[in-house]
C-alpha cells in the first residue's frame, strides 16, 4: 500500500499420521472409511500387506513394519550381507546377518538393507527389536533418513519454524530436523489442537497413509557416477540432474589444485543446489586426484582442459541437456582452466563463474602455492632434470608435478584468453582468501571489466568444503545459482499450483522462496503472474509495499513459500484460485521495483528482548488526540491471538489499564474460542471480558477501501457506543486496521491531521525504530495513513488534506455507511468521558 510500485522512487501427518482422529465421517456406504485410498494404494503397490485381522487399520505400527514398508518401495534389493536366493527371493543366513533375532523372521531382509542404506544402526546387542512399537517422532525420522536416501529435498525443513506447535518442546532433538524437514513438505500439520504428538504411536491406517503421500513426492535430483574417455584417459565424474523432463541448462564443475569432483562435500552440494535450480552438472575428476587412475604426473593444463571438455561432451551426448543453455564453474586452479576454455574459439559457454580463480602468472602466485619463489624455482629445475619433482603442499598432499606442467602454467594466458569471453562472467571470491588474494581478483576484473564481483563475507580460500561454515556455504551456492539462473535462462520462468488460499484471499504457492531466488529471480524484480485467464504484471516484494488494490509476489519473512497477494484485496476473488490452480510467474524486468523494495523494506522480530519495554512490544499506548479522555481508548497488537507472540504481554497491558470493552477486528468469535482452548493460552483477562460479553468480534478484510470493511466497522463502533469504557481496539499487529479505526475515531473526536499521522505513525516506531527523522517516515504516512483519511473523507488518491474537515468527514463515513445518528452520538459522549 506505500506505493504504486510502476512509480518507483529514481501430507499433512495431520492428513497422514492422524487422520483417524481428525477425519470427517463419512457413511460406510458412501465412500467407505477415512483410509480406503491408502488401503487401496498400499497394497495394490505391495506397499503393505495385511495381518491375520486383516488390513488391521488400527494395529500399532512396529519397527519391522515401518522398515519393511521401506523395502517394499524401495523394491526389494538383495542385502549385501552373504545373500542368497532361496525359493524365488532373497534371504540373509545366520551367521552374515546383522543382528541375531531377526532371522528367520518376515522382516529379516528388511531389516539387514536398513542397515546396508544408512537407515538403522546396529547396537551392542545386535538386537532388531522388529516388535516394539514405534513412536511418531521414530516414524517421522525414519522416513526423513529415508528421504534423504532418495535425494528428496529436504532443504525445506531447515527455514520451517515448528515452534507454533503446542508441544514442540516435547521433542527429543534428534528428531527436530525430521519434523521440520516433514512440516515444512507438509507431510505433517499437527495431530488435534496444534499438537506434533511425538511420543504417541502410529496406526497401520495412518501409516499407510503416510507411505501414499511419501510416494508422491519427487526427487530433486538423481545423482550418477560415470566413466568417460579422454584420450587414453578414464575419467571418473558424477552428472548430477534436476527432476523432471530436459532437456536442461548445464554447468561443468572444474575442480582446484589436488582437489578432487567433490571437493570433500563443497562441489556436491553446489551440484545439488544447481539441480534444485534447474541445472544438469558434471564434475570430474582430473588426473591423480579423486578416484582417477592416472598419475599426478598427467595432471597438466592441457590434460585437464582435454578432461573437461570430455565432459561436456559425454554430458550433452547422453543426458536431455540444452546446449544452448550451458555454464562453467571452475575453483581455484579449475578457474584457471574455466578461463582458458571460454577465450578458445567456438566455445560453447554461455557463462562462466570464477570462484578465487588461479588466473594470475604463476609468479605471482608462486609464494603463496609453494612459499616462496626461490621453492618454485628449486621445483622447476628439478622437473626440467628428472621430469618431474615431488612437492608436499600445505595440505599434507603429496604431488609429482612434471616438466610439462610447469610449461603449461609458464605458457598459459588465463586473463587474455578470458577477455575474448563475450558472455557474463561473475568473480567470486572471500575477504580471507589468502591464497588467491583481493588483489588478484581485482585483476581478474580488470581483463573483464563487464564481470559481476561477489564478496563473501569470512570465506577463505576452503569457503567451507572443508569446514562447517553454514553462512559461507549459503553465500557461496546461492550466488552462483542465482547467476547462473539469470545468465542462462532466456524466459525465467516458474510452473506452481496454489497449495492454500489464505484468510485474506492471498494464493499460497507450493514453490518455495529459497528455490524461486536460487532459479535467479530476486526481490525488487517485476514479474508476470498468469493464473487461468488472469494475468498481471507486479513486483516481487517481502512486504506490502504497494498501493491498496495493486498485486504483488510476496516473499514475506517468516514464511516458506511464495503468495500472491493484492494488497487490501483478495487475490483468490479478482483471479478465480483456489487450491490446486496452476499459476506460472515469468520474469518481466530486472531490478524494475528495485528502489521500491530497497525503500520500504521493513522486518521486526517476535523476540521480546529485542524492544525497550512491554508497551513497544505489545504496541500498546493510549489514544489521546483530540476531545478523546485521557484513559478511555487504547489500541494494540493482539492480547488474545499469539500469531506473533505478543498475546500475553497486551493481556496484562490492557488489564493494567482497566480496559473493559474490546473491538477485535481480526478474529472470529470461533478464532477466538480455539485461541482460549489452546495449549499455549495465555490471556485470562481477555478471556474474562469474552466471558462477560464484552468483546465484539468481527473477523474483518484488510481492504479499508471495501464495503465489507466498512460495515464492520460501524458494527463495531455501535457495539462500542453501547457499551462501557476504557476500549481496546486491536487487530494481529495493532497497526493497519487497528491504524484505520483509530484514525477515523481521532478524526470523529476532532484530532488534527499531524496528531492523527504521529500515533499512527508510532507503530512503525515501536515495530521498525522509524522515526519522523527517518526518510521513509513520511513516505509511509503518505501512503498509509494519509490514504485511510483520503477513504474516510471520499477524497481521490493522492488529494489535499489540509482544508479537510476531518471531524465532518468522520461523522459522514460512518452515518453514510449505516451507523445511526444517535449511535455516533453516544460513541462520542462515551470517548469524551
Amino acid at each position: 500500500m506505500l506505493m504504486n510500485w510502476k512509480r518507483p522512487l529514481s501430507l499433512t501427518l495431520s492428513a497422514a499420521l492422524s487422520l483417524s482422529l481428525a477425519a470427517p465421517a463419512l457413511a460406510a456406504d458412501e465412500a467407505g472409511p477415512w483410509y480406503a485410498g491408502a488401503q487401496a494404494y498400499v497394497t495394490e503397490k505391495g506397499l503393505m500387506a495385511g495381518t491375520d485381522a486383516g488390513f488391521a487399520p488400527d494395529a500399532a505400527v512396529t519397527r519391522a513394519m515401518v522398515f519393511q514398508t521401506l523395502y517394499n518401495m524401495e523394491g526389494k534389493p538383495a542385502p549385501q550381507n552373504s545373500a542368497v536366493l532361496t525359493g524365488g527371493g532373497w534371504a540373509v543366513d545366520a551367521a552374515s546377518a546383522y543382528f541375531t533375532d531377526t532371522t528367520g523372521t518376515w522382516y529379516s531382509n528388511a531389516a539387514n538393507w536398513a542397515v546396508d542404506a544408512g537407515l538403522a544402526q546396529v547396537p551392542g546387542e545386535k538386537l532388531f527389536y522388529g516388535d516394539r512399537e514405534v513412536t511418531r517422532q521414530e516414524t517421522v525420522t525414519i522416513l526423513y533418513r529415508y528421504a534423504q536416501l532418495k535425494n528428496l529435498d529436504t532443504s525445506v525443513g531447515e527455514d520451517t519454524n515448528i515452534l507454533s506447535y503446542h508441544d514442540a518442546a516435547a521433542l527429543q532433538e534428534w528428531s527436530i530436523p525430521a519434523f521440520q524437514w516433514a512440516c515444512g513438505a507438509g507431510l505433517v500439520s499437527g495431530k488435534y489442537q496444534g499438537l506434533l504428538a511425538p511420543e504417541e504411536g502410529a496406526l497401520r491406517a495412518e501409516l499407510a497413509t503416510l507411505l501414499m503421500k511419501f510416494d508422491a513426492l519427487c526427487p530433486a535430483y538423481t545423482e550418477q557416477a560415470v566413466v568417460y574417455p579422454s584420450g587414453e584417459r578414464t575419467v571418473h565424474a558424477v552428472v548430477t540432474l534436476p527432476a523432471g523432463e530436459g532437456p536442461f541448462p548445464a554447468v561443468v564443475i572444474n575442480h582446484g589444485h589436488g582437489g578432487s569432483k567433490d571437493e570433500n562435500v563443497g562441489f556436491i552440494g553446489i551440484a545439488r543446489a544447481l539441480a534444485r535450480a534447474g541445472f544438469a552438472s558434471i564434475r570430474m575428476d582430473f588426473p591423480g586426484c579423486g578416484e582417477s587412475d592416472a598419475s599426478f604426473r598427467e595432471n597438466t593444463m592441457t590434460n585437464m582442459i582435454a578432461d573437461s571438455n570430455a565432459g561436456l561432451a559425454y554430458l550433452l551426448a547422453n543426458y536431455q541437456i540444452d546446449a544452448d543453455r550451458l555454464g562453467i564453474l571452475g575453483y581455484s586452479m579449475g578457474g584457471r582452466i574455466a578461463s582458458e576454455i571460454v577465450g578458445a574459439k567456438d566455445n560453447p559457454y554461455q557463462a562462466a563463474v570464477l570462484l578465487s580463480a588461479a588466473d594470475v602468472s604463476v609468479g605471482e602466485m608462486a609464494a603463496n602455492l609453494f612459499g616462496s619463489v626461490e621453492t618454485y624455482n628449486t621445483l622447476k629445475a628439478t622437473a626440467q632434470k628428472d621430469g618431474y619433482a615431488a612437492f608436499t603442499t600445505i595440505y599434507g598432499q603429496t604431488q609429482e608435478l612434471s616438466k610439462a606442467w610447469f610449461a603449461d602454467m609458464e605458457g598459459g594466458k588465463p586473463l587474455e584468453s578470458l577477455a575474448k569471453f563475450t558472455g557474463p562472467v561473475l568473480v567470486l571470491h572471500g575477504d580471507k582468501d589468502t591464497m588467491i588474494t583481493d588483489e588478484m581478483n581485482k585483476a581478474i576484473l580488470k581483463a573483464y571489466p563487464a564481470a559481476q564481483e561477489i564478496i563473501v563475507p569470512d570465506a577463505d580460500h576452503g569457503y567451507g568444503f572443508y569446514s562447517d561454515q553454514p553462512d559461507v556455504t549459503a553465500a557461496v551456492e546461492g550466488s552462483i545459482c542465482r547467476f547462473f539462473g539469470r545468465s542462462l535462462s532466456d524466459s525465467l520462468a516458474v510452473s506452481a499450483k496454489v497449495t492454500e488460499i489464505e484468510k485474506y484471499g492471498h494464493a499460497v504457492l507450493d514453490e518455495t522462496i529459497a528455490d524461486f531466488n536460487a532459479k535467479g529471480f530476486e526481490l525488487g524484480d517485476i514479474v508476470t503472474v498468469t493464473a487461468g485467464d488472469y494475468s498481471a504484471d507486479m513486483p516481487y516484494l517481502d512486504g506490502y509495499y504497494v498501493d491498496s488494490g495493486e498485486p504483488m509476489l510476496r516473499a514475506y519473512p517468516g514464511k516458506e513459500y511464495l503468495a500472491v497477494c493484492i494488497n487490501y484485496g483478495k487475490f483468490n476473488v479478482a483471479a478465480n484460485a483456489a487450491a490446486g490452480s496452476p499459476v506460472t510467474v515469468t520474469l518481466k524486468e530486472k531490478g524494475g521495483a528495485a528502489a521500491l523494495q530497497a525503500t520500504y523494506s521493513l522486518k521486526y522480530t517476535n523476540d521480546r528482548a529485542d524492544y525497550a519495554s512491554d508497551e513497544i512490544f505489545a504496541n500498546f499506548r493510549a489514544v489521546k488526540a483530540g476531545d478523546i479522555a485521557e484513559g478511555k481508548l487504547y489500541r494494540s497488537a493482539s492480547p488474545i491471538s499469539n500469531e506473533i507472540g505478543r498475546a500475553a504481554a497486551a493481556d496484562k497491558l490492557i488489564e493494567s489499564a482497566g480496559v473493559k470493552t474490546v473491538l477485535n477486528l481480526a478474529d472470529t468469535d470461533e478464532e477466538i474460542a480455539e485461541f482460549i482452548a489452546a495449549e499455549d493460552f495465555a490471556s485470562p483477562y481477555y478471556k474474562s471480558l469474552v466471558d462477560a460479553k464484552s468483546v465484539v468480534a468481527l473477523g474483518m478484510p484488510v481492504n479499508y477501501a471495501s464495503d465489507e470493511f466498512a460495515a464492520g466497522i460501524v458494527k463495531g463502533l455501535t457495539f462500542l457506543s453501547q457499551h462501557e469504557g476504557p476500549y481496546l481496539v486491536h487487530c494481529t499487529e495493532g497497526k493497519d486496521r487497528a491504524g484505520f479505526t483509530s484514525a477515523l475515531l481521532e478524526a470523529l473526536m476532532g484530532a488534527s491531521l499531524d496528531e492523527i499521522v504521529a500515533d499512527y505513525m508510532a507503530s512503525y516506531s515501536n515495530y521498525y525504530g522509524i522515526t519522523a527523522a527517518d526518510s521513509k517516515y513520511g513516505l509511509i504516512a503518505q501512503g498509509n495513513v494519509m490514504e485511510m483519511l483520503r477513504t474516510v473523507a471520499g477524497l481521490d488518491k493522492g488529494a489535499d488534506l489540509s482544508k479537510t474537515d476531518l471531524a465532518k468527514a468522520a461523522e459522514t463515513y460512518l452515518t453514510a455507511h449505516g451507523m445511526k445518528a444517535e449511535d455516533v452520538a453516544a460513541l462520542k459522549a462515551n470517548l469524551k468521558g
